[in-house]
């Protein structure tokens, strides 16, 4: 694999960024990485699907529909780790559709999102959502969420190791991202939608993610696949590397799910975390 890749920004600038490749993680960084302040321009978009409440177009349908029977199989992934009643923090929960969910299935729930608009929507659905997690004071969680966060965030070496503060001793973090070695991946190359640069700022594999937990003091306890997510990041590579809108997504999506079947390489995975004792 290239240690280094040119990527376009398709969803909104056009702006090329660099993969470079990160030693110490083996994972892939994004170069030049906006600053804290500047990365916000790059999410100012009707078509930014994970802040959406309502669905704007076929595609945004049958992404509510995925969304809708993943949400079901999340709180069935999470009643196998902690008890009805615990505590759930999600990170970056924009509209708090899971955190709605749970809370229906009688978990206690608070969220975290940075998105202003995001957050209004979550708290007008009475919802408990702050904008920083340094704002939730010294609370600790049965299970701390980060569906799709973590390659958003400047440093997640140094997040995972703050959360702990926040973590109860038997607690559980889920952590979902993408995987730069899926065979949807290494098919579409630098058109593979889940680069996503800049938003993505980390791209991580099975490797870089069990790196991460063990530096700051996890281990990986299980780890479950997101099948759905082949063929949505194929059907946007296919579109970013064709300029149209063929079926050969689908087929794509297909031939990925069934060789992660043997290799374990999903397009995205969910890695549940556990302290080190």
């Amino acid at each position: 694999m290239k240690r280094e890749l040119d990527i376009i920004d398709y969803f909104k600038t056009k702006e090329t960024f660099q993969l470079q490749w990160n030693e110490e993680l083996a994972c892939f960084e994004t170069f030049p990485k906006p600053s804290t302040v500047e990365i916000g321009r790059y999410y100012e978009s009707e078509e930014y699907i994970s802040h959406q409440k309502e669905a704007k177009s076929l595609k945004d349908i049958a992404y509510n529909w995925v969304r809708d029977y993943m949400l079901k199989t999340k709180i069935n992934w999470i009643e196998k780790e902690i008890k009805a009643g615990g505590r759930i923090l999600d990170i970056g929960c924009g509209v708090g559709e899971f955190l709605k969910k749970a809370k229906q299935h009688q978990f206690k729930v608070t969220g975290v999102e940075p998105n202003t608009k995001a957050k209004e929507i979550a708290i007008e659905n009475k919802l408990d959502v702050f904008s920083e997690v340094h704002e939730i004071g010294e609370t600790k969680f049965n299970l701390i969420s980060l569906w799709h966060v973590l390659e958003h965030l400047h440093d997640p070496n140094e997040f995972l190791g703050q959360l702990k503060k926040h973590l109860e001793t038997d607690g559980k973090i889920f952590i979902a991202v993408p995987n730069f070695r899926s065979y949807d991946a290494i098919y579409y190359k630098e058109f593979w939608a889940a680069y996503d640069v800049p938003r993505h700022l980390y791209h991580f594999s099975r490797e870089s993610i069990k790196i991460l937990a063990e530096q700051n003091g996890y281990k990986i306890k299980r780890s479950y696949p997101l099948k759905f997510d082949s063929y949505y990041v194929s059907l946007l590579s296919e579109k970013y590397k064709t300029g149209n809108k063929t079926i050969n997504w689908i087929w794509r999506g297909f031939l990925s799910n069934k060789k992660a079947k043997k290799t374990g390489e999903w397009s995205s995975l969910v890695y549940v975390l556990e302290m080190n004792k």
